[in-house]
């Protein structure tokens, strides 16, 4: 006879209080920010946007990721566990990873990444914008 392995409550138990412990991860973005789209956009696209707490760009948040990143904070600026990581595509390959993500396979990531985001960056940089690096990688 084949035999199942049994679940004991207090197993289950652990396997919970392991899960809890597990910090939801915190997605810090700025309204306007191009790279917090494309972040957005691959979360949603690959079904995991429900898995992260969103916290817009405050003053209050700012001077938080200031402290714990020993430096200006930019946008997005991803919380997990107790690291950070403040670059998109950092974010999106190890996400990629995580979920057996072909990002080939992504339509409208794709779509935005290869059209509109380098049409957005073009446009910041012709408009001789005078703070174009910042305006671009979502700094004030």
């Amino acid at each position: 006879h084949d035999r199942q392995p049994v679940v004991t409550s207090s197993e289950s138990e652990r396997a919970s209080e392991r899960a809890s412990e597990m910090a939801t991860p915190v997605l810090y973005i700025k309204r306007g920010c191009p790279f917090c789209m494309k972040v957005m956009l691959f979360f949603a696209e690959i079904g995991i946007s429900d898995k992260f707490e969103i916290q817009y760009d405050t003053e209050e948040n700012r001077a938080m990721l200031e402290e714990q990143l020993g430096k200006a904070p930019t946008f997005p600026a991803l919380k997990r566990d107790d690291e950070f990581l403040t670059e998109s595509e950092d974010m999106i390959k190890l996400y990629a990873e995580e979920n057996g993500v072909d990002r080939e396979s992504l339509v409208a990531f794709n779509f935005y990444i290869s059209s509109i985001l380098p049409g957005y960056i073009r446009m910041v940089k012709h408009i001789g914008h005078p703070e174009a690096g910042k305006v671009i990688s979502g700094e004030n």
